[in-house]
């Protein structure tokens, strides 16, 4: 019997940077910073793009400079989003107030605070978080509320 693995996997989304790509992208972000209550200066830093690109793009429901980097940083965003989502069930309000609850792990900053304190480290410090709440949810290390 001659099984090819390629009958076996899974088909991975398309995450290339396209028109469609990007309006759907563009939906996932304007949630995520309606939900979050994220301002101009926080998305402009999270997502690497100058202040002024936030404000038109929040103006027209857009993905600032769409790139490889805008969809890596949006995909860690709804990543800390689904796992806080995993991780309080039953707790919308933890999940919405999350990122701005100040935490030991990130020396009594808030995980925003930590992120937006060296711009120049903000998509490892995006992913730190991210990584952090991974581990959380697959209990490497205790909670970190």
């Amino acid at each position: 019997m001659n099984v090819t693995a390629s009958k076996y996997s899974k088909k991975r989304p398309d995450i290339t940077p396209s028109k469609e790509n990007d309006r759907k992208l563009a939906k996932i972000l304007w949630l995520l910073a309606e939900e979050y209550k994220l301002t101009n200066d926080e998305l402009s830093l999270l997502l690497d793009v100058k202040l002024r690109t936030i404000q038109d793009a929040r103006g027209k429901k857009s993905l600032p400079n769409s790139s490889y980097d805008r969809y890596r940083r949006v995909g860690l965003m709804l990543g800390i989003k689904k796992n806080l989502e995993i991780l309080y069930p039953k707790n919308p309000e933890v999940c919405k107030n999350w990122l701005r609850v100040e935490r030991e792990v990130f020396k009594g900053r808030s995980a925003i605070e930590m992120i937006m304190e060296n711009p120049v480290e903000s998509m490892a410090r995006l992913f730190t978080v991210r990584r952090l709440l991974d581990m959380q949810r697959n209990g490497t290390i205790e909670a970190l509320i």
